[in-house]
């Protein structure tokens, strides 16, 4: 266990570094080098630490409490991360990629790839310039923003928001019972698909690229 303390893995030609099930208490951090793999890592135990995943490293199945941070910068992975506290986030730079984070309470914020991503009733997605999200699913409430120059493809929008600021683009949205708000300046380009209802708001004058295929219900006889 990790207090107030750093842990460094370093891969070097031949060999690899591991940290298996670290758990990384307030104050302490865990820097993953290129070749270093951590996997079942825990940060933010009793509240704050920090994970960095710099370039060539990765970092699976990583649990992010409250207040606690995962980094990933260019070049760096990660997978099946859970931010469940509140104030929990990964950053992800450009460059660096994530897939497979569940985000339960906490934000996760793009500026590099995000693939699958699911978004719960207390998380939240930011997209900022440079960032691209795939999959993202966005359930309970959840709040997704596209900020300018980002982009969120393949969204499901399942009973929570998405909101698309001048300069960000969506593409091939699903709304589920969930609530989509193109502002001024903003792009929804290509399908969007309504299944089983929700909204879809268009601020200012211009309406998505391709406009939206709806699912009906079926006939009822």
């Amino acid at each position: 266990m990790l207090s107030d303390g750093v842990q460094s893995i370093s891969g070097y030609v031949g060999d690899s570094g591991y940290a298996i099930k670290t758990t990384i208490s307030s104050g302490g951090s865990m820097l993953v080098l290129s070749g270093g793999i951590a996997s079942g890592t825990t940060v933010g135990a009793g509240g704050s630490g920090y994970v960095n995943v710099a370039s060539g490293g990765t970092a699976i199945d990583t649990v992010v409490g409250a207040f606690a941070v995962i980094e990933i910068e260019s070049g760096g992975t990660t997978s099946l991360t859970t931010l469940s506290g509140g104030a929990a986030n990964e950053d992800i730079d450009y460059g660096g990629v994530s897939s497979d984070t569940t985000v339960s309470s906490g934000s996760q914020n793009v500026g590099g790839e995000a693939a699958n991503t699911n978004v719960q009733a207390r998380g939240e997605q930011i997209i900022v310039s440079g960032g691209t999200a795939v999959a993202t699913v966005i359930s309970g409430g959840a709040n997704v923003y596209v900020s300018s120059g980002g982009s969120a493809d393949l969204a499901n929008v399942n009973g929570g928001n998405l909101y698309v600021s001048s300069g960000g683009t969506a593409l091939f949205t699903t709304i589920s019972g969930g609530f989509v708000d193109v502002r001024s300046g903003g792009v929804a380009t290509d399908e969007i698909t309504f299944e089983n209802g929700g909204i879809l708001q268009i601020d200012g004058t211009n309406m998505p690229a391709a406009m939206a295929s709806t699912k009906a219900p079926p006939r009822r006889h």
